[in-house]
């Protein structure tokens, strides 16, 4: 057996014990129920109006403004960026099941998992900080900084001790193999000399989203050139996405929608025991594209929080960039010089930072100020203006709401002293569009051709009643659909052989987006009407109509052309079968 393969009871199973809703909204998309469905904003496109509906009972998602759709498995797969048999693990971990394999000779055995690794040594070096004997100075170090005994347990701070290969002895006694302590980055190897990454360090556990342990950060205690250390890269961490205390926080987030963004882990720790929960850290590495989509998953807004000076400035401007283009709205908080938020918590409590928060700047107010403290740009001489104009012009492109992006635009201008059609050209050379005044956009839905209501009519009962396509197979064929998207759906329909196979396993198993998005509108009613049965009959009646009337059209070209009696027989032969069903 492969070993990535995955049985299909296993699928099955999985997808019956997970819950969409639940899972949706654990992922940031807040969801209200309406009638038998739940609704809210999209998270695959930008809209004030929900039009992203879930189904509890057929399990299923689809969107009214993007069509984006499918099941428990697409949502992941398209949210989290990962393959099929990713996505099985993630929700088999979940749920407790344990994959068939898991111990066979071409995978690593269960105890020497990355994720249970980085359970032991976060367990590991928690005990070392609580140890007297051991951990006295770094808990005294942690509570120096402000660091309450509480934090110290909810986060499961910990502590590396200066010894060379500690924790590999550690790891080894618990049953750990040595390459997977390479593997999780928590031991090195210089030409066979094997020791501890971390060494007389406080140890920062990196939790993932789902709050399971990931890497770590380090902070020496002694004179090491690298203050802080955090793990490498490792199979279960990938830093570009990753934003430590989002565990934590999410639920914070989610309540109001509004996130602040620091740099590291005391800026994040301190403020959150006192109080301010829906704060999260980058970490000191530049804020990546991930990272502004996770956020966008939990947060409409975002203050950025970082230090006062040209350093803060530069990634204050970078992380605005990526945060706009994922259509949050950016606020910037500059703190006094030297001071990070959680200097500013311990020295003047937490109600100065959130001063500075209700002052944060505005994306325009930021970058003008950037651009003439900093960079010591003269907004008032042309030169200096023709590039400031530019650059500003660069970051308002990125605004996807139109308001906004005017609002923007005038108060650019206002500050600039300029006109605002001088930004408005810079901006269309960018390729924005200005919506037209006035434009009319009809919401009236086009009108369906009567053949394509009887073919989704028909589709609709089968995807309700399967039991029906014995019979609907006995009279028509996928051919017989004239609407491609309904005859390509058929196909799926018609190979469908039953027995242990749900009809659900073709939406599962397509890999069209626009054809599951197609098959999942069909499927989506969850109540077969009382007369479904006399429904189907005659959408097949008309449909079977429709198919002769195409086949007798045929037919009567090929008379006309070749005058043939062996058309014209089967011509009159058509019309007495359409007849017949008159």
């Amino acid at each position: 057996m492969a070993q990535n393969y995955i049985p299909k009871e296993m699928i099955d199973e999985l997808r019956d014990r997970v819950d969409l809703v639940e899972i949706i909204s654990e992922s940031g998309v807040p969801l209200r129920p309406r009638g038998k469905n739940f609704f809210g904003l999209c998270p695959f496109h930008q809209e004030n109006t929900p039009s992203f509906a879930v189904s509890p009972e057929r399990q299923l998602f689809r969107c009214y403004g993007c069509n984006e759709s499918g099941n428990v498995f697409h949502f992941l797969m398209k949210t989290e960026g990962l393959s099929f048999p990713e996505v099985i693990r993630l929700l088999a971990e979940r749920v407790g099941m344990s994959l068939p394999g898991a111990t066979t000779a071409t995978s690593r055995p269960q105890t020497t998992g990355l994720r249970e690794l980085h359970t032991f040594a976060v367990d590991y070096f928690h005990r070392q900080l609580l140890d007297r004997s051991a951990g006295s100075h770094a808990l005294r170090y942690l509570r120096d900084r402000g660091i309450r005994m509480e934090t110290i347990q909810e986060f499961k701070l910990g502590f590396a001790a200066p010894g060379r290969d500690l924790f590999l002895k550690a790891g080894t006694r618990a049953g750990f193999t040595i390459k997977s302590m390479l593997e999780g980055g928590l031991i090195k190897d210089r030409d066979g000399n094997r020791y501890d990454t971390f060494r007389n360090r406080v140890m920062f556990p990196i939790y993932d989203e789902q709050g399971n342990p990931v890497a770590f950060g380090g902070r020496a205690l002694d004179d090491s050139p690298a203050k802080y250390m955090n793990s490498p890269e490792t199979p279960i961490y990938q830093k570009s996405k990753v934003i430590y205390n989002l565990h934590a926080a999410r639920s914070a987030i989610q309540q109001t929608r509004d996130v602040i963004l620091v740099e590291g882990y005391m800026d994040t720790l301190i403020p959150y025991q006192e109080g301010i929960h829906n704060i999260v850290a980058s970490l000191g590495t530049s804020l990546t594209e991930h990272h502004a989509r996770l956020l966008h998953r939990y947060a409409d807004r975002v203050v950025i929080t970082y230090d006062g000076d040209r350093a803060g400035f530069d990634a204050a401007l970078r992380g605005l960039h990526l945060l706009v283009k994922q259509g949050i709205h950016v606020r910037v908080a500059t703190l006094p010089n030297e001071m990070d938020p959680d200097d500013l918590v311990r020295q003047r409590g937490t109600q100065a930072l959130q001063e500075y928060i209700q002052r944060s700047m505005n994306l325009v107010v930021f970058q003008l100020q950037l651009m003439s403290r900093h960079q010591n740009r003269n907004l008032h001489q042309t030169i200096d203006k023709t590039e400031v104009i530019k650059e500003l012009a660069t970051t308002l492109s990125y605004v996807q709401s139109y308001t906004e992006l005017n609002e923007y635009v005038h108060k650019a201008a206002a500050d600039l002293m300029i006109d605002d059609s001088l930004l408005w050209h810079e901006l269309r050379r960018l390729g924005v569009q200005m919506p037209r005044s006035r434009q009319r956009v009809s919401t009236s839905k086009r009108r369906e051709h009567p053949r394509a209501s009887i073919e989704r009519q028909l589709l609709e009962c089968l995807f309700q009643r399967p039991e029906l396509l014995v019979e609907a197979r006995q009279h028509i064929e996928p051919g017989d659909f004239g609407v491609a998207d309904y005859a390509r759906a058929a196909r799926l329909l018609w190979s469908w052989e039953g027995g242990d196979r749900e009809l659900q396993d073709i939406i599962d198993e397509c890999e069209d987006e626009h054809l599951r998005s197609v098959m999942v509108g069909l499927a989506w009613k969850t109540e077969s009407p009382e007369n479904i049965t006399e429904i189907f009959k005659g959408s097949l009646a008309r449909l079977r109509d429709y198919a002769l009337k195409d086949l007798e059209l045929s037919r009567r070209h090929e008379v006309a052309e070749s005058n043939d009696m062996d058309s014209l027989r089967e011509l009159l032969e058509l019309r007495a079968r359409r007849k017949a069903l008159d």
